[in-house]
């Protein structure tokens, strides 16, 4: 059953060697209630300590059913003190925390035995010692007989092969000491009981053999056992026909799951609430600024999303025939910023360093926006995904109008171009008469005040410097009338001669009319007064006087077929205005200049609407793709409202992610102070871990427990921090909404709480390794010895 052989244990403190066991040899049956007596000093605890597994001898061998201990690493010792050892302690090492019943079924969780079985186990272990009632109280509502009982209760319920009873009397009175012995004599019918006891009238009263020690040595034995030469144990054990074996059982080890070890630091952390919740709320200080500078991060963001959104008629996606890239411009700017530090302003040295230009050519690029691309956007740009797409030429409007106090027309600047009758419907109400229905009709946008510009009551006829109204009725302006003016009827046709060397050449040139045939020109009139719809955040116009997609195609196809627009398609690259000269520069400004006249079919600025902002990425897609099939004919695009979206968005990225460093210093230091909270929880409860490796806990199950109690600090830490930024959000977004009228300014997004509580977690748990780990550490000898 147990054989010591030669066992020795010696102890080192400085210099100096202890020898606490000498050489000790005894045998035990496998059941027989052994008392060991002996002064104190004599080696009693450690020879308990020894059979028990805490402790490790120094050399010879504990030989455990025929098998040795000599190659038992720490996971053997661990299961061995879990399957075949029971311990009973002076001081009862109850965990305080714990009920009657969970601390009798701490051994068994250990073992792996499911939660029913344990229960029912732990149960039958109690009514056997006489407390089936005293299932639910705690230690401390226990007597110290009652304790004693636990304890024992405790020691037997994973059905031990040998129970360690350490002066389990000593601190109980002479009648609680007999009937505890009586529990422990009847016990010892079917195992091995040692005891160590100072008391020789109670060891040989009970006990069936005792042990008397003095200086590590046995100098007596009333019933002295050769397993040699016993015959029940040959024929158990076999010892004489088989060599003690060394082979190792790693079968069922011990281990203690998460759930168990959380189980015990819940537990542990109730008894002391205050100074956990204190804790859990200085963690959550960090997890708190985080959270806020997030949730107003992400509200700021999404508010910047809307107005993108809701704004798409005010910035669509344009295409032009030059386009400006934002993103190059942005990047040759951050690398002259970088350039820049790297240099020292204001030198005193007499040399002078080359500025690298501004990459123009890369800001600004070129668009061939010929005839396949223009019939690539109309087969491939969806209906459904667009409210308007308008197609423009850049040709001049001529529109002429009587200003307040002239009795002569001149020409007006404050008209502007309507969308498709749908998509100005869409966004613009009538106020006041009607929207334009064909080309002879505009009308009049004000703005939500209804308020127009200076310029354009000018156009209207009103002489805003002299006039003290500030205040029009609408029925004024309706059915103002103005004139639209073609080439033909605005440039007359000159010829003129110039002498170039010996010979006179005749030329041809324009002049803009002095007289103009008003009579013969389309009239325009406002049918009324129109404002962007309210439940709009803006539209695609600002004030002024809008005229439809149809007078402007009208005008244009008039202009084609003009004399002018004639006579520079004859003469290429010659200014029809400066008396046939030549533009001094290339073709460009010449192109220029004939779009500018009406002489260009195709369009060079060109303004999707999308519907919305799915849409909108369907249309991107659509124009990258060009782009892909077309790599030597690439279209750039600008998405205004991106690219003021990304400016502001990066912007208080940059911004956030400033404060978050900021605000993540508090988070480090609340991590050390639970690393250093944790550590006093180590030491508060040291006996516990050593209660805890006596019934056959592993070191990383004493990690385990305390990693626990740092997860829960920090999983109540993230809660809390996150709980409060969703509650202080309330009184933020209404305080906001009344001072601003931005709505949902402060708004955490749920996976960002998730991903903060698990941030506060590991944080948590990270601090805590250390003393974890010094936990597992500890001797289990010396934690049992602590109060």
């Amino acid at each position: 059953m147990l054989q010591l052989k030669s066992i020795t244990k010696n102890y080192y403190v400085a210099d100096q060697t202890i020898e606490a066991l000498k050489g000790l040899t005894v045998d035990f049956r496998k059941s027989e209630f052994v008392a060991v007596l002996g002064p104190s000093g004599c080696g009693k605890t450690t020879l308990m300590n020894i059979i028990g597994g805490l402790d490790k001898y120094t050399s010879g061998d504990l030989i455990i059913d025929n098998k040795s201990t000599k190659d038992f690493n720490a996971y053997d010792w661990d299961n061995y003190r879990n399957k075949k050892i029971g311990f009973v302690f002076q001081t009862y090492n109850l965990i305080p925390h714990q009920t009657v019943i969970q601390n009798v079924e701490l051994a068994l969780t250990l073992s792996g035995i499911s939660k029913d079985e344990r229960r029912k186990r732990a149960k039958e272990a109690l009514e056997k010692v006489g407390l089936g009632d005293q299932l639910r109280k705690k230690p401390n509502q226990l007597s110290g007989g009652q304790m004693q009982r636990v304890a024992i209760a405790r020691a037997l319920v994973n059905s031990p092969d040998i129970l360690l009873a350490d002066e389990p009397t000593g601190a109980l009175d002479t009648q609680t000491s007999e009937q505890i012995m009586e529990i422990i004599k009847e016990i010892s019918r079917d195992r091995l009981v040692i005891m160590v006891t100072h008391n020789p009238d109670l060891a040989r009263r009970f006990s069936t053999r005792t042990i008397k020690m003095v200086d590590g040595l046995i100098i007596e034995d009333s019933n002295p056992y050769n397993s040699d030469t016993d015959i029940s144990f040959q024929e158990d054990g076999d010892y004489n026909r088989k060599k003690v074996s060394n082979i190792k059982t790693r079968k069922n080890r011990t281990a203690m799951s998460f759930f168990t070890a959380l189980s015990l630091s819940l537990k542990n952390l109730n008894t002391k609430k205050a100074r956990t919740i204190l804790t859990s709320f200085a963690g959550s200080i960090g997890i708190i600024g985080i959270a806020m500078i997030l949730a107003i991060t992400s509200g700021i963001n999404a508010y910047i999303d809307s107005l993108t959104v809701e704004t798409l008629a005010t910035n669509p996606i344009t295409i032009t025939t030059i386009s400006f890239d934002i993103d190059q411009a942005i990047d040759q700017a951050m690398n002259m910023r970088i350039v820049e530090e790297t240099m020292t302003k204001f030198p005193s040295i007499e040399k002078i360093f080359v500025q690298e230009a501004t990459r123009h050519d890369e800001i600004y690029k070129k668009n061939d926006l010929d005839q396949e691309y223009i019939q690539f956007v109309k087969d491939n740009i969806k209906p459904e995904w667009v409210n308007d797409i308008s197609y423009r030429t850049s040709h001049d409007i001529n529109i002429f109008g009587i200003k307040k106090g002239d009795t002569a027309y001149s020409k007006l600047s404050g008209f502007t171009e309507l969308g498709s009758a749908e998509f100005t419907e869409m966004q613009y109400q009538a106020i006041y008469g009607e929207l334009p229905k064909d080309k002879n009709e505009v009308v009049v946008i004000v703005d939500e005040y209804n308020r127009i510009k200076e310029e354009v009551l000018i156009d209207l006829g009103y002489k805003v410097v002299d006039d003290e109204v500030t205040e029009y009725d609408f029925s004024e302006i309706v059915n103002k009338t103005f004139k639209i003016v073609p080439n033909n009827l605005l440039y007359d046709k000159k010829s003129d001669t110039r002498t170039t060397g010996e010979s006179i050449e005749e030329f041809e040139y324009f002049e803009e009319k002095i007289n103009i045939d008003f009579d013969s020109c389309q009239t325009l009139k406002v049918v009324g007064i129109a404002r962007l719809r309210p439940e709009l955040e803006s539209g695609m116009l600002e004030s002024g006087i809008g005229y439809t997609r149809e007078l402007s195609q009208w005008i244009l196809e008039q202009n084609m077929s003009s004399e002018l627009v004639k006579w520079m398609n004859d003469n290429p690259l010659a200014n029809p205005l400066s008396k046939g000269q030549k533009f001094e520069t290339d073709q460009e400004k010449w192109d220029e200049a004939l779009r500018k006249f009406g002489g260009a079919s195709l369009p060079n600025d060109i303004r999707i609407f999308p519907i919305d902002f799915d849409a909108k990425e369907n249309i991107l897609d659509t124009l990258d793709k060009w782009n892909e099939n077309n790599p030597e004919h690439i279209v750039a695009y600008t998405d205004k409202a991106a690219i003021l979206s990304k400016v502001i968005t990066e912007m208080v990225n940059y911004i956030s992610f400033a404060l978050i460093a900021f605000t993540a210093i508090s988070l480090l230091v609340s991590s050390v102070m639970i690393g250093i909270i944790t550590y006093v929880s180590v030491l508060e409860r040291t006996k516990e871990i050593g209660i805890l490796r006596a019934i056959g806990a592993r070191k990383k199950d004493i990690a385990r427990v305390f990693n626990a109690e740092t997860f829960i600090i920090g999983l109540l830490a993230g809660f809390i921090g996150v709980i409060f930024t969703y509650i202080a959000s309330i009184p933020i977004n209404i305080i906001v909404y009344n001072a601003a009228g931005v709505k949902q300014l402060a708004s955490l997004p749920i996976y960002q709480g998730i991903i903060l509580i698990l941030v506060s977690v590991a944080l948590t748990v990270i601090s805590g390794l250390i003393p974890a780990f010094k936990a597992a550490k500890k001797d289990p000898v010396l934690a049992l010895r602590t109060e």
